[in-house]
Order: C-alpha cells, then sequence, then structure tokens
C-alpha cells in the first residue's frame, strides 16, 4: 500500500524521488501504520454481513 502509494506520487516529484521516500519508511513507521489501520478495522463493522433468522419470503408473481 506504500510502496503504491509512492509510485504513484513520484510521477510528480523529481528523479530518484520514490528511493529518498522509500528510506523513510522505517520499521517503526511501518508499525505506526500498521497500529493505525489495525485500530480502524478493530470491530467487525466493515466485514459483518447482515443476516436474517428467519427466511424472508419474496413474492415473484404480480399482483393480481
Amino acid at each position: 500500500m506504500v510502496e503504491s502509494y509512492i509510485e504513484s506520487e513520484a510521477q510528480e516529484m523529481y528523479e530518484d524521488w520514490d528511493e529518498r521516500a522509500m528510506d523513510c519508511m522505517t520499521d517503526e513507521v511501518i508499525e505506526e501504520i500498521q497500529a493505525i489501520l489495525e485500530k480502524a478495522f478493530n470491530s467487525d463493522h466493515a466485514t459483518a454481513y447482515w443476516t436474517y433468522e428467519n427466511p424472508v419470503e419474496i413474492d415473484i408473481f404480480p399482483v393480481k
């Protein structure tokens, strides 16, 4: 994800900027980013699927 971001930004920057930017991505920085993502997706809100306990009847015949 970080590499994709740097690659997309590199097109607007000077030559070899992407290499310098990647050098800034230390293990500590990556751990901080990981911690933020884990906090953001800590709940099942983004992955929980809606289910019904009882069956749902769908009437496919037209009303007369």
